[in-house]
This record gives structure tokens, C-alpha cells and sequence, in this order.
């Protein structure tokens, strides 16, 4: 594989996981103002957001440990090639 497709790879799976850790500390924070503040209301639809954020950035992460791994893996058997630009 070759490395422009790694490196496009593995940024893009960081930047999904920056999101997911951004809206889990928003959601987070959220929750606790809310409860702070006495508002109920809208508590488990934020809890149940949180829920999906924090199962989606468990995939994600899944996802870079195993990209790394195959990333390691070609370069140890030798099928691993740098592209040049251009």
C-alpha cells in the first residue's frame, strides 16, 4: 500500500475521532449543566446521544488500531511502498 493512501487513511479516521471526543465532551458537559440547573426535560435524548458518541468513537478507534496494525504488518513483509508525488 502506499503511503499517501496511510497517511489519508489514518487523518481522516483522526479528525472523525476529534469530532466524536468533541460532541462527547459537549454532550457531557451539557448533561451536567442541565442537571445542575434543575432541566430535566431533555436529559435522555442527551444521555442517549452521548451513548451513540461514545459507541461510535469505540469504532473509530477499533479502526486506527487496526489500520496501524496493517500498516506495520506491509512494512514488515515488505509490501509497503512510499508514493512520490508527481
Amino acid at each position: 500500500m502506499k503511503t499517501s493512501k496511510w497517511s489519508n487513511d489514518l487523518a481522516l479516521l483522526n479528525q472523525i475521532a476529534s469530532m466524536l471526543r468533541l460532541a462527547d465532551s459537549v454532550l457531557k458537559r451539557t448533561i451536567e449543566h442541565s442537571q445542575a440547573q434543575g432541566y430535566t426535560e431533555h436529559l435522555e435524548e442527551h444521555r442517549a446521544r452521548l451513548a451513540e458518541v461514545e459507541e461510535k468513537l469505540i469504532e473509530v478507534n477499533e479502526e486506527l488500531q487496526g489500520l496501524c496494525l496493517l500498516h506495520e504488518a506491509a512494512i514488515l513483509t515488505g509490501n509497503y511502498t512510499e508514493s512520490r508525488p508527481g
